[in-house]
């Protein structure tokens, strides 16, 4: 297993979509910096800028990056973890790949897991590089709750790849996943205005039927709203929607698993 996460790795990181993923976790982090710089004054003291006190500018940064790595970012990683489910399904890889020593099951989760690893990294090298730079105004700036950020949106994106791996082996091709993914994410940001939406329908069954979707669909949008104030003194953690989210994942990689163990290559 061990060498099929290394292998995994990368494979991901040497193919042009994971190159543009590493390197844009150094790029989107300079740009934030370079557009959003702190100002030293004469005595040594730093001030924020934009009309911003220091506080308020440093906690700003970290939640437009948050917010970036929730929505495009998980999209953008979501697609190169795609490649890693449609690659294998080419004509000679599958027989070569899936030898009978190795367990079906075992290759599926842990191309899965190295997924989920390479965009956990990204995220932390991103919020490591704004904490260096805004460190030097003082550590206590930095926001002491963004490793809990870091889980939730970590979650969020688990529920993407889940659906982009479940998709992947309906069909060759990485048209069907794609398509999955931003469906995923646009039903969410509709589902999370649920209670609006029912006050707008007067069937008690159409009522119910937007009830069992928001239970059903990941809570990408949610996930995002909890990561943003994770890094607040006072975060809200509506944890029904995050063990939605969990078992949504879960419950897609077993189907998944499932489906893979009877294909027939």
């Amino acid at each position: 297993m061990i060498s099929v996460l290394r292998l995994t790795a990368r494979e991901l990181i040497h193919r042009r979509m994971g190159l543009v993923v590493c390197g844009l976790t150094l790029v989107l982090p300079a740009l934030l910096i370079l557009s959003n710089q702190v100002q030293r004054d004469a005595s040594g003291i730093f001030h924020g800028g934009h009309g911003l006190t220091l506080e308020l500018q440093v906690q700003t940064v970290f939640e437009a990056t948050l917010r970036m790595c929730s929505q495009i970012w998980s999209l953008i990683a979501a697609i190169a973890a795609a490649l890693l489910f449609t690659s294998f399904l080419e004509r000679g890889w599958a027989e070569l790949l899936l030898t009978k020593a190795q367990r079906r099951w075992t290759f599926l989760c842990t191309r899965f897991a190295a997924a989920t690893a390479i965009y956990t990294v990204s995220v932390i090298v991103m919020l490591l590089i704004l904490a260096a730079y805004y460190g030097r105004a003082g550590w206590e700036l930095i926001p002491h709750g963004m490793w809990r950020s870091v889980l939730l949106i970590t979650v969020s994106f688990a529920a993407l790849t889940s659906t982009a791996v479940l998709l992947a082996f309906s069909r060759s091709g990485m048209a069907l996943p794609i398509f999955g993914v931003f469906l995923q994410l646009i039903l969410s940001s509709i589902f999370a205005q649920h209670e609006m939406l029912k006050r707008a329908i007067d069937s008690d069954l159409g009522r119910k039927a937007i009830d069992l979707a928001y239970w059903v669909i990941p809570k990408h949008s949610e996930l995002e709203r909890m990561a943003n104030s994770a890094i607040r003194e006072t975060p809200i953690i509506n944890t029904p929607q995050l063990w939605c989210t969990v078992a949504y994942t879960l419950a897609t990689l077993l189907v998944s698993i499932a489906w893979f163990q009877r294909k027939s290559f």
